[in-house]
């Protein structure tokens, strides 16, 4: 009988085990530039916790958030802080040049999505005046 316990035990622990997966850090950012819409969209889908952004007239204006989040999901915009929504709007992709931006309807901001990170970190940018880079991590 006790010869039995064993190959289930076994058994038991390699497909337990087996189920789970290790995911394999990447080594370098994956450029969102120049990649046709499809492949765009796959990766800026989902629900981004908000880090930091950095930018304005001078380039060096830091901000560190702690309480935000952004979410796109079926052509849709939502920004929340502190549980509180600050934007919710629709938007579009335009191609610019090369790249793909988001439109966002009513506002006259946008985002062009730049890369991917190692980390699961979301980089954009928005085209405006002062130009402002933002750093996202997924959530999600």
């Amino acid at each position: 009988m006790k010869t039995l316990h064993y190959p289930l035990l076994l058994l038991f622990i390699v497909l337990t085990t087996s189920s789970f997966t290790c995911r394999k850090a990447r080594q370098e950012d994956i450029s969102l530039e120049g990649q046709p819409l499809d492949v765009v969209q796959q990766h800026v889908a989902g629900k981004w916790k908000l880090l930091s952004t950095i930018g304005g007239i001078s380039g060096t204006n830091k901000t560190e958030y702690q309480n935000d989040y952004i979410s796109f999901r079926d052509f849709k915009i939502i920004w929340t802080h502190n549980d509180t929504v600050r934007l919710n709007t629709a938007y579009r992709w335009q191609k610019m040049t090369d790249s793909y931006v988001m439109l966002f309807s009513g506002f006259p901001d946008s985002f062009q999505p730049l890369k991917i990170e190692p980390n699961d970190d979301l980089i954009l940018t928005d085209n405006i005046a002062d130009g402002y880079q933002y750093r996202l991590r997924r959530a999600n």
